[in-house]
């Protein structure tokens, strides 16, 4: 997910009510301003110079209107500069695409990745960001990634929680056994406990603002068999993100899960778990007729990351093309949606 720093958006100022003018001199000044010529030129100096000719209404933290358009218009530059953001498991799939989607945006990033041939990559790819080959299981590893992050930039503004996995243990119940189930619990919830406990002096000390931001599933709000304890721990997620939105509402730190459905990433390869040439018959099982690619998510991420979000907090975003919406409906061949499908067989490579 690649773009020019400061994606800029268009629209209309609103009205303000009878006396808030007062409250807000910027709109004044900045409708004094004549619209400046157009350049053409997007790379971040320019933009910000642009906005400086301009006159910048610091409407929210990463946020900012510009009037500059020649209709007139105001325009809002999203960005992430002067942000430092973290995130867990970058190494590929949804959270690389967030972290790509951060730097795009500008933040200064420190990277967890317990892969060390991934992290090598990261560091070439982002040589910037502070790339730290970590275990975020293990509490001494997270402790380290937290000192080396206050060593370099002293607060932290962004957590995103993104490391989780089903570890493949698809079989029943009964089957599980008790280091299994441990296992799940180590990498879908504990790890959130042991990394947001550690991170959260620093968000503090970053100020007002603050987002974290946690990684779960749609497996969170629905039963799924043959893997219950990977389940069991996505729904957990759900209420550790409800409860640290209260928690940290006097701290102004926000606290939002996102919830992906099925997308196309190292960890759930498309190509190897759909059969050969029933592809189309299995994106027509979501309503958005496809599956999920990282950089769904990370759109996601921006949104959440930044006060476009502000009066968001302790919520659910389902970036499932329509899954956890359709519920019990199935499409037929034909394209009507029913509840009384009858299953004839299945697109599943494990099938």
């Amino acid at each position: 997910m690649r773009r020019a720093a400061g994606t800029i958006l268009s629209f209309r100022p609103l009205p303000l009510p009878f006396g808030n003018e007062a409250l807000h001199p910027q709109r004044r000044e900045i409708e004094k301003c004549p619209p400046p010529a157009r350049t053409g030129a997007t790379d971040r100096k320019t933009l910000r110079s642009t906005a400086k000719l301009s006159g910048v209404v610091n409407i929210a933290s990463g946020v900012h209107a510009v009037e500059h358009s020649e209709d007139g218009k105001a325009q809002m530059k999203i960005t992430l500069e002067g942000k430092v953001a973290l995130v867990t498991g970058a190494g590929a799939g949804i959270g690389r695409g967030i972290a790509q989607a951060f730097s795009d945006l500008g933040a200064d990033l420190v990277i967890a990745e317990i892969d060390p041939a991934k992290c090598a990559q990261l560091r070439a790819d982002f040589p910037n960001a502070e790339v730290i080959e970590t275990d975020v299981r293990d509490r001494a590893a997270v402790e380290r990634v937290r000192d080396r992050t206050a060593a370099r930039f002293g607060r932290l503004n962004v957590l995103v929680n993104n490391v989780g996995h089903h570890l493949n243990t698809f079989k029943t119940l009964d089957q599980m056994e008790d280091d299994e189930w441990d296992a799940q619990h180590d990498i879908n919830l504990r790890h959130m406990f042991l990394v947001t406990r550690a991170m959260l002096p620093l968000m503090r000390k970053a100020g007002p603002g603050g987002s974290i931001i946690n990684l779960s599933s749609i497996e969170g709000f629905r039963g799924c068999p043959y893997n219950v304890a990977y389940t069991t721990f996505k729904h957990a997620v759900t209420g550790f993100t409800r409860a640290m939105a209260l928690e940290l509402a006097n701290d102004e730190i926000r606290v939002n899960l996102i919830a992906p459905e099925t997308t196309d990433s190292e960890q759930v390869p498309l190509k190897h778990i759909i059969k050969p040439g029933m592809e189309e018959i299995a994106n027509r099982m979501l309503p958005a007729n496809r599956y999920g690619r990282p950089e769904d998510h990370a759109g996601a991420a921006v949104y959440l990351a930044t006060d476009l979000s502000s009066w968001v907090t302790g919520s659910e975003m389902f970036v499932d093309g329509g899954s956890h919406n359709q519920n019990i409906f199935k499409r037929t061949p034909e394209g009507r949606w029913t509840v009384m499908g009858v299953v004839t067989g299945s697109a599943s490579a494990a099938d």
